[in-house]
C-alpha cells in the first residue's frame, strides 16, 4: 500500500522504560508532526492509538487521567491532525462503536474520532452525563454509535479517497447486557455504516434542523451542491447527546461517458444509532441502508457538448452492480419524474431534471454515492 502511512502511538512505555501512561504521548508531539507533516501530499494518514481523545465509559485518555487535563498538548495534537490532513485518529479502550468530531481546547482544530468496538466479552457503558460535559477539555459532537455488539472494520484506499465499512454482530444475549458470558450463535456479520473522505475534497458538519444547503464543492470545473433538504434527525447517543452529520465529499476525474467529474457523496445516511438497553433480543438483527433524509443535489459546469434536455440525460449514480443509473432510480421510494428546467421548491423525492439555460443536472434523492452527469440514463 503505497499512498497510506499508519502511525501506531505507544503511550505505555517510553524507550528508556520511565514515564507515566498518562503524560507519555506529550514527549511525542515533536515526532508526531514529523511523521504527519513530512509525508508526501497525495498520502492518507491514519493514527492509531489505544486510549481516546475522549472516551465515552473511561475517564482516562490519550493525554492524561481525565480530558480535562494538559490542554497545550490537546490544542498541538488535534492542530497537527486538522493541518495535516488526518481524517481519523483510532482507538479503542471502551469497546464500544463510537464517531464522533473532537474539537480541541482552544476551539481551533478538529478532527474525527473512531472508537472501535468489542472484539472480547467485555462491553462497556458510557458515562451519563457523557465525559467532554463532566470534565471540560476538548468538546465532542457525536455522528454515530453502537453499544454492546462484536464488531468487525474494513478500510479501503482507492487513490485518493479512503472509506471505513463497519460491520458488526450479535453477543448472543439480550441487547443491554455489558459483558459475554456465552459463546454468540452462528450469525452472519451485518453491515451497519460506511463513511469516508478524500484529499481532493471538502467535510461539511451540519447538526439537526440545520440546512444541506452548506454543502458545496467544486473540481476540474463540475461544481457539486445540495440546493434542498434538511437533517431531521432526532438521534441521540447513550448520554442524550444530539448526534449530527458530517458529509464528506471526493473527486475523480470525468471518465468515459461522464459530462461531469464524479462526486463521491459519504455521510448523508441517518446516523447509526444502537444504543437503547430497553432493546429486547439479540441485536443488531439486519443490515443497514444508505437512505437519509431526501435532499436536492445539483452537478454544474458539464461541457455543452453531449447535453441534451430529455429524460435520458441527469444526474447519474452507481448502483449496486457498478452500473451508472438514473440517481432516483436507486432511491428509496418515491415516484421517477422528469422536468425540463431547473429545480423548484416542493418538488418531491424522484423529481429529476436538467436546466437548459445553465446546462445543470439536478434530482430529488435520499441516498449518497458516486454521481456524474451522463447521457443514456
Amino acid at each position: 500500500m503505497k499512498n497510506l502511512r499508519i502511525i501506531m502511538l505507544d503511550q505505555f512505555r517510553r524507550p528508556d522504560g520511565s514515564g507515566s501512561t498518562n503524560t507519555n504521548i506529550v514527549d511525542q508531539l515533536d515526532w508526531i508532526e514529523e511523521r504527519v507533516m513530512g509525508r508526501p501530499e497525495d498520502m492518507h494518514c491514519l493514527v492509531f492509538a489505544h486510549k481516546n481523545l475522549i472516551g465515552q465509559n473511561h475517564v482516562d485518555t490519550l493525554f492524561g487521567s481525565n480530558p480535562g487535563e494538559n490542554p497545550e498538548a490537546y490544542d498541538r495534537f488535534i492542530r497537527i491532525m486538522d493541518e495535516g490532513q488526518v481524517p481519523y485518529v483510532i482507538g479503542g479502550h471502551d469497546h464500544v462503536h463510537h464517531r464522533s468530531i473532537i474539537t480541541s481546547p482552544d476551539g481551533s482544530s478538529q478532527v474525527e474520532q473512531l472508537i472501535a468496538g468489542s472484539n472480547s466479552h467485555k462491553f462497556y457503558v458510557p458515562k451519563n452525563p457523557s465525559n467532554d460535559q463532566r470534565y471540560g477539555g476538548p468538546s465532542e459532537v457525536v455522528l454515530a454509535q453502537e453499544l454492546w455488539t462484536i464488531t468487525h472494520y474494513m478500510v479501503t484506499v482507492d487513490g485518493p479517497r479512503l472509506y471505513i465499512d463497519f460491520y458488526s454482530m450479535s453477543t448472543g444475549q439480550d441487547y443491554d447486557n455489558s459483558s459475554l458470558a456465552v459463546t454468540p450463535p452462528e450469525s452472519d456479520w451485518y453491515w451497519r455504516e460506511q463513511w469516508g473522505y478524500s484529499l481532493n475534497g471538502e467535510a461539511f458538519l451540519v447538526d439537526q434542523g440545520e440546512a444541506y444547503t452548506e454543502v458545496v464543492d467544486e473540481f476540474e470545473g463540475t461544481t457539486a451542491s445540495i440546493i434542498a433538504g434538511v437533517n431531521t434527525s432526532t438521534k441521540v447517543d447513550y448520554a442524550g447527546r444530539p448526534m449530527s452529520k458530517e458529509i464528506n465529499t471526493g473527486w475523480q476525474s470525468a471518465g468515459k461517458g461522464d459530462n461531469t467529474a464524479r462526486l463521491f457523496l459519504w455521510g448523508t445516511a441517518t446516523n447509526l444509532q444502537l444504543n437503547d438497553p430497553a432493546l429486547e433480543g439479540t441485536w443488531p438483527r439486519n443490515n443497514e441502508t444508505d437512505e437519509s433524509d431526501p435532499f436536492v443535489l445539483r452537478l454544474s459546469g458539464g461541457p455543452a457538448k453531449g447535453f441534451n434536455a430529455s429524460g435520458s440525460y441527469g444526474l447519474a449514480t452507481l448502483d449496486a452492480d457498478g452500473t451508472w443509473v438514473n440517481a432516483v432510480q436507486t432511491n428509496f421510494g418515491g415516484t421517477a419524474r422528469f422536468v425540463r428546467g431547473a429545480y423548484k421548491p416542493g418538488y418531491e423525492l424522484g423529481t429529476y431534471g436538467v436546466d437548459p439555460r445553465t446546462k445543470d443536472v439536478w434530482a430529488a434523492i435520499n441516498h449518497g454515492g458516486v454521481f456524474a452527469a451522463r447521457r443514456g440514463i
